[in-house]
């Protein structure tokens, strides 16, 4: 079977989303013609694809737009979009291009626009362990639903738990922050739904807020977390927890942008909330079809099983690298203990993982302190049973990959320098965020 040219792989790219722009929102949908996204996409490093549509440009096949971020669209299928010739083939910003496209339709207020420099190239999608691999298409997903307007779409995180839901969730806020989609100084509003299950009541009033006399003990009004949502995002983890009642007043609010608060018949208040939920059940099985439609972007996270060896390596590189920033020493590690953590049966996932990973510097910490071990060095003592079981495996391919990477037997995590320099600013930002790490900078 003969493989498919670099260039020609770009170039469908390119086409496939020109085709997809409309003229109603053009901002939005350059987003996807940039390098740095186009880069994402197809697995192809950002130089190469800027060298290969630099090409494509000089041949007469792609308009630019912009500058610093660039993007590229296919000349025949703008040629389509807008019924006419384009006469010129450089733009020297997207709102040229826009001017282009809609002449006349120029309004005396300002448009928003999206900040997407900013958002493609800082956002912490892109320094998610995993973003070229496994969660490429949960971001490019999740990016869409943030960018779409007018204020994106009513986003449900599926997954087993421990898979990421409420990280990839940070993540979607954090992209739609720097994206313009929400005003600067707003937070991220966050409910675990689960923490007040067996008081539905209570869970109502903390959403929703509450008026004097609503329940005993309610002595003057409250605003509920909405109210600290409105031009934001709510987040609500385990959101199947919220009772039938709770799902039908939440998508009214999602339909209407309006609600009343616990005990308040009459009086409605309005709020823009997006709304951002988090299961690990079949939200078929256990939410209201009706409020289910409301959500209109479902995305699936995977589970560690189904992540690629070598994003559980790094992830293993990355919970060391917290360990050592926390205890502020170097961990030293032997290779096998590497093989056990990449291996076992992590049936809670990347929450576990993190977990087995505290334990076992815990353990490490305690004989250093008491003079057993002359530095901090994580062994295989130091694993719990389960752990150690994973160097019992059957030999997969996974083992093999995982002997090329681990050349040297001993490996040093240092938590001060271990990530590349110009993540740093990422990592005390978003410290919380499982940001890739070159793995060669592990060695040594």
């Amino acid at each position: 079977m003969k493989r498919e040219k670099r260039s020609d792989k770009i170039y469908k790219v390119i086409s496939r989303h020109t085709q997809d722009l409309e003229l109603s929102h053009l901002d939005a949908g350059l987003v996807f013609l940039q390098i740095q996204h186009l880069a994402q996409e197809t697995g192809i490093t950002p130089n190469n694809v800027s060298l290969e549509a630099k090409l494509l440009y000089e041949g007469g096949r792609l308009i630019r737009i912009g500058n610093r971020p660039v993007a590229y669209a296919s000349l025949d299928h703008i040629e389509k979009l807008l019924g006419h010739t384009v006469e010129t083939r450089a733009f020297p910003s997207p709102d040229s291009f826009i001017r282009y496209c809609l002449p006349g339709q120029e309004s005396d207020a300002p448009r928003p626009r999206l900040h997407l420099a900013e958002s493609f190239s800082a956002s912490s999608f892109e320094h998610i362990i995993g973003c070229n691999e496994s969660l490429s298409v949960p971001i490019k997903q999740a990016k869409a639903a943030m960018l779409y307007p007018p204020h994106g779409l009513h986003t449900l995180l599926t997954g087993p738990t421990g898979a990421g839901k409420s990280m990839f969730a940070r993540a979607m806020f954090d992209f739609a922050s720097r994206s313009g989609r929400i005003p600067t100084g707003k937070s991220l509003i966050t409910l675990n739904c689960a923490n007040y299950a067996d008081n539905p009541q209570l869970l109502m009033s903390l959403l929703f807020g509450y008026v004097k006399g609503a329940f005993t003990g309610a002595e003057r009004e409250r605003k509920g977390l909405i109210d600290q949502a409105n031009d934001s995002i709510l987040f609500l983890d385990e959101i199947h927890r919220l009772s039938p009642e709770g799902q039908e007043k939440l998508f009214l609010l999602m339909d209407q942008g309006t609600y009343s608060r616990l005990g308040q018949t009459e009086q409605e208040h309005h709020a823009n909330v997006l709304i951002i939920g988090a299961t690990t059940e079949n939200p078929s099985e256990v939410m209201l079809h009706t409020f289910l439609r409301r959500m209109t972007a479902q995305i699936a996270l995977p589970s560690l099983r189904e992540r690629t060896i070598y994003e559980r390596l790094q992830l293993v590189i990355f919970f060391l690298w917290k360990e050592s920033k926390n205890i502020r020493l170097r961990i030293s590690i032997h290779s096998t203990v590497f093989n056990a953590l990449c291996s076992y049966e992590c049936s809670a996932n990347i929450g576990q993982l993190s977990s087995d990973i505290k334990l076992a510097c815990a353990n490490a910490y305690f004989d250093y302190l008491s003079a057993v071990s002359p530095s901090m060095h994580v062994q295989l003592r130091h694993l719990t049973e389960q752990v150690r079981n994973g160097l019992y495996t059957i030999p997969t391919a996974n083992n093999k990959l995982l002997d090329s990477i681990l050349k040297n037997e001993q490996m040093t995590i240092d938590g001060a320098c271990f990530f590349e320099q110009n993540l740093q600013n990422c990592i005390r930002e978003h410290d919380d965020i499982w940001f890739s790490a070159s793995i060669s900078s592990a060695n040594g």
